[in-house]
């Protein structure tokens, strides 16, 4: 099987096509700029941790949480191209 993606840009445009990212933020993310971009509700704080499968940042939700409360911090772990295209 022939995968569908091939390199970097070829996820972000897959990505922008499939509306999970703007092209604003792909260009972002292909340049190594994370900080203060926004991944669906959650907006990268600070990498906390990195490994063969891709990287983990600590993110802010930006969900309106229940009853008023502050937003919830979060670990959210962004595959890398490689890794993503075999999941």
């Amino acid at each position: 099987v022939r995968p569908s993606v091939v390199n970097a840009e070829q996820f972000a445009d897959r990505l922008v096509a499939d509306g999970h990212l703007t092209r604003f933020q792909a260009v972002k993310l292909l340049g190594g700029f994370w900080q203060g971009l926004v991944v669906g509700s959650f907006r990268l704080m600070c990498p906390i941790g990195r490994g063969g499968v891709g990287i983990v940042y600590l993110a802010r939700d930006d969900r309106r949480p229940a009853g008023g409360r502050t937003p919830r911090l979060v670990a959210l772990k962004l595959l890398s191209p490689t890794r993503a295209r075999q999941e």
